[in-house]
């Protein structure tokens, strides 16, 4: 039970002993004031409106039934002349006192029943009806030795914008009727809802330690039986991928950090594809890093730490320079870099992710203007810049700058296919304008041919990891192939990324990709 309702309950049971001694008290002031014929009478109304406000219509009518008798058939009607009460008068008070207490009592109930409603509401998932994060949180401190699994299925956004909320929600419904089916034999677990479709298990020690080790293990188990499964929902099979983070709370511990911790392994696990990991202090360390990542970004962008450099994309028949494309390097006062790989995942989930795009459209339109650059000049466009702000930005860019066309381009990869709705006006709009728009990293992720022929696309870029095997696999090599041919057909440019020798170089160029771009030709410098 937790300690805020231990205090209202505590809070409670005094202000009912404090209404008995105010009744007590009144009695005594009603007699030695002369009898019930007197005003003070009346004073019994204040310990049975305290009695049944603080515990309820049931506590109120024992107290007003209480209260009826103190002053009821032995309190005389007047003591100085020693007159008694009629029977009538004394049992026509108490019944005032049994209707006043009955009224307050019933708002009293009606108001904790409503307040255990808006309770339930907030402790609990609309969706699965399981306990949520905020039930938790009335949890302070852990009752014994337990072990916390968050896990989640991996790639539920995605799934929302494919299949939208209300089939998403019955794939959350139809999963957590298969996990509680499958955790039901086992005891001393709790189960949670946490959000989107992460779970949280908490498991109790009790006094079997070896029982609860052997219970981590059966859900590990349970975590490996429903990664091989799908989930049927409207005859449609969704297949879902688990991954999972542990942590460890000793008693008297705070289980909200415990579960806090649980969280940072399984983000963990999504971010190395674990299938699962447990928490340790490194961990905190890795999240630490990420939280100054996204404190400092912003003064590193006004400090001009966040540097421009610029890698060279070549013509594979005439081997000149073609265009280049801008990258953001994040290099401190003292010589230190933060690499690419490690702030950009940060603050693309922030809004500072706009604040990058602009600056990097800044440098790529000043660049234009000043002739810094002769050639098509490309910057990186992310999921979070889809939107009015930073669209109309790079519009305004162009045309007050009167970029020529075609000389501005931006590259998007191929998840934004998922939310293809959402982008595809601010494509058809920045190509209105005369912005080119690539396909980044195609080929080995939500690849969808038929969204690119609907888009209007002009160049796809193919992913790096494909050329690098294109010289020794010949699977990367026909699949290569099956781009280029199908990007002839729709007259898309296509370029390779990632050439790093002369031979992948040859290759490519044999094969009839366009254009040519990594570290065999030209480094990313600094401008």
């Amino acid at each position: 039970m937790n300690s805020k309702l231990m205090t209202r309950k505590k809070y409670n049971k005094y202000f009912l002993i404090l209404s008995y001694m105010l009744s007590v008290s009144v009695a005594v002031i009603v007699y030695y004031t002369g009898g019930t014929t007197n005003v003070y009478a009346n004073l019994m109304y204040v310990p049975i409106s305290i009695a049944a406000s603080t515990c309820g219509k049931k506590c109120g009518i024992v107290h007003a039934v209480f209260s009826g008798l103190l002053v009821g058939p032995h309190m005389p009607l007047n003591s100085l002349l020693n007159i008694s009460q009629e029977p009538v008068n004394w049992i026509l008070r108490m019944l005032i006192y049994i209707s006043i207490s009955c009224i307050i009592g019933l708002f009293h109930d009606y108001g904790k029943k409503y307040e255990a409603y808006i309770t339930d509401i907030l402790t609990h998932d609309p969706i699965t009806k399981l306990k949520n994060i905020q039930a938790l949180k009335q949890v302070e401190k852990a009752d014994g030795k337990k072990t916390i699994a968050s896990f989640s299925v991996k790639s539920y956004n995605e799934m929302v914008s494919v299949f939208g909320y209300d089939f998403s929600g019955k794939i959350v419904s139809e999963f957590t009727e298969m996990l509680k089916s499958a955790l039901k034999q086992y005891e001393n677990i709790e189960l949670y809802k946490h959000e989107g479709m992460n779970f949280i298990l908490i498991i109790t020690y009790a006094d079997k330690p070896e029982y609860c080790e052997y219970l981590t293990d059966e859900i590990m188990r349970i975590s490996e039986n429903l990664n091989s499964k799908s989930i049927i929902v409207d005859e449609i099979p969704v297949y879902i991928e688990i991954s999972m983070g542990l942590s460890l709370v000793k008693e008297g511990e705070s289980l909200l950090e415990g579960v806090r911790h649980s969280l940072i392994a399984l983000e963990y696990s999504n971010y190395k594809n674990l299938k699962y990991s447990k928490y340790d202090k490194a961990l905190d360390n890795h999240y630490n890093k990420i939280l100054r990542i996204a404190s400092s970004f912003r003064y590193a962008l006004i400090n001009d730490d966040i540097k421009i450099a610029s890698q060279n994309i070549y013509s594979s028949k005439t081997g000149k320079v073609h265009g280049v494309e801008l990258l953001a390097r994040w290099i401190l006062k003292d010589g230190t870099r933060i690499y690419t790989d490690e702030f950009i995942p940060v603050i693309e989930k922030t809004e500072l992710m706009s604040e990058l795009t602009k600056h990097m459209i800044d440098h790529a339109v000043d660049g234009l203007v000043k002739n810094k650059f002769k050639n098509v000049v490309s910057i990186n466009f992310s999921v979070k810049d889809f939107n009015d702000d930073v669209v109309n930005y790079i519009i305004s860019k162009v045309l007050n700058n009167n970029i020529e066309k075609g000389k501005l381009q931006i590259e998007i990869t191929e998840r934004y296919f998922l939310d293809k709705e959402t982008v595809a006006d601010y494509m058809i709009k920045l190509n209105d304008h005369g912005i080119t728009i690539a396909v980044d990293d195609f080929g080995t992720g939500y690849s969808s041919y038929q969204y690119i022929s609907e888009l209007p696309i002009s160049i796809v870029k193919i992913d790096k990891t494909l050329i690098e095997k294109i010289g020794e696999s010949q699977i990367s090599k026909n699949a290569v192939k099956s781009i280029v041919n199908f990007c002839k057909i729709y007259n898309f440019s296509t370029v390779a990324e990632g050439v790093e020798t002369k031979e992948i170089a040859d290759v490519c160029a044999d094969i009839g990709i366009d254009y040519l771009q990594g570290y065999y030709f030209h480094k990313p410098t600094i401008l």
